[in-house]
């Protein structure tokens, strides 16, 4: 247990993603824990919603970088209005036959503008692709930082001499 933990104060490993150093002698307890948090973490990165497909989404520069809004949509508020139709004229022998029935009438024309903050599919795609990366560079790292030579270093004879000392 010394060895090993001694050695484990000695690997370290650069994370490295596409050539790119991200950080420099990362201890390997540290990307064993990071390795597993990413891990976790990536459930949450994948249930960011998207914006819906088959809009014609356009970036609203009014509001912002990342703020989406697609193009007006235009509809009629109607109200429904009771009509009446003579089916038979009256005769001076028969009252007329008429039927009753309803008719929607537009009332108002309701413009309706969506925006929506959510990622595009693309870019939650590459920020899917770039997760991943990290997360293979941290796996990487960890390897590497695995493969550091055990320092050979033995604690247990000097305790036991402490401990027995004058004594046996």
């Amino acid at each position: 247990a010394f060895q090993k933990d001694t050695t484990n104060q000695e690997a370290r490993a650069n994370i490295v993603v596409d050539g790119v150093t991200l950080a420099e002698d990362v201890p390997a307890t540290f990307l064993l824990g990071l390795e597993n948090h990413l891990k976790r973490l990536k459930p949450l990165y994948e249930a960011i919603p998207t914006l819906q497909p088959g809009v014609n989404w356009s970036e609203d520069s009014d509001k912002g970088k990342g703020v989406y809004k697609a193009p007006p949509e235009t509809t009629f508020r109607t109200e429904k209005v009771r009509r009446h139709e003579i089916i038979v004229e009256a005769t001076e022998h028969h009252p007329a036959q008429t039927e009753s029935f309803s008719v929607d009438v537009p009332i108002a024309r309701v413009t309706n503008i969506k925006t929506s903050g959510m990622l595009t599919p693309v870019d939650k795609s590459t920020l899917l692709g770039r997760f991943d990366a990290l997360i293979q560079a941290v796996k990487r790292a960890r390897q590497r930082a695995n493969g550091t030579e055990v320092i050979n270093r033995n604690i247990g004879q000097m305790l036991v001499g402490y401990l027995n000392a004058d004594i046996v």
